[in-house]
């Protein structure tokens, strides 16, 4: 073997070695992550009810006016868009880390908890997954929007519901709820998602003084929902809750959603 060969023959297993390398550390360090994002989510105490709306968001942390949430959600709404381009990001120091964002669905299930529907183990999630994003439509791709329109994605699991809920990154607020409950001892009552409703603005400390009143609409088809307006009627927050009818006027839900929008 020539010199020059011998040369190029090593310079290839050194490569190799940096890539192999290169990919068991990352492989590790995800494996650390995972493992400590998992383990954040673990033995959520439902028993314990907050009693302020600073479970949902740290005293600390800024927040937003309603005309500011309004614009938020006006640009949240594309995320069900075909043509909107999801970007994910790593955090900026005004965001939530992936830690802070979990701690923050583990709060916000202990505020569930509180509102009567659900037992308290129902609750305790086994695994979790997060990541970080803002949505762009495909000519404004290459743009990063302010802070706050970021949003952390936060999907529990366990082994009788899947939970997504979406947060603020500045503000740490959970402003979406979707939970999939695969069991069938759920069951509310048109009062009950009324009161869900206003746990859900207290908490998030939304104003509605001077807007319309808060309005249930029961829909006799599976359906409990209701509404409030705010932000002169340019967003509101609803309490949905799908599922079969029973006698009495009450429904065995299947799926529950708690969420702010843009009207």
């Amino acid at each position: 073997m020539t010199k020059k060969n011998a040369l190029t023959v090593s310079g290839i297993i050194l490569s190799f070695a940096i890539a192999i390398g290169g990919w068991l550390l990352t492989s590790h360090l995800i494996d650390v992550r995972s493992d400590k994002l998992l383990s954040l989510t673990l033995d959520v105490d439902t028993n314990v009810v907050t009693q302020t709306a600073s479970g949902m968001a740290s005293p600390a942390r800024p927040q937003l006016t309603e005309d500011e949430i309004a614009g938020v959600l006006r640009n949240w709404n594309w995320r069900y868009a075909s043509d909107v381009t999801e970007k994910p990001h790593e955090p900026t120091d005004e965001q939530l880390s992936m830690e802070q964002a979990v701690e923050a669905a583990k709060e916000w299930c202990v505020f569930i908890g509180g509102l009567d529907i659900f037992p308290g183990e129902a609750l305790r999630f086994e695994k979790a997954s997060a990541y970080l994003a803002q949505k762009l439509l495909p000519e404004l791709s290459s743009l990063f929007l302010q802070p706050e329109y970021s949003y952390w994605s936060v999907s529990l699991t366990n082994e009788s519901m899947n939970a997504r809920m979406i947060i603020n990154a500045v503000t740490g607020q959970v402003w979406e709820t979707q939970i999939n409950i695969l069991r069938d001892d759920i069951i509310v009552s048109e009062e009950g998602i009324s009161a869900a409703l206003d746990a859900f603005t207290a908490a998030l400390d939304i104003n509605f003084e001077g807007n319309a009143e808060v309005v249930p609409v029961y829909i006799p088809n599976g359906i409990f929902q209701t509404l409030a307006p705010f932000a002169d009627g340019t967003a509101y927050a609803s309490v949905t809750a799908h599922g079969e009818l029973l006698e009495g006027g009450r429904l065995r839900v299947d799926n529950l959603l708690m969420y702010l929008s843009a009207g």
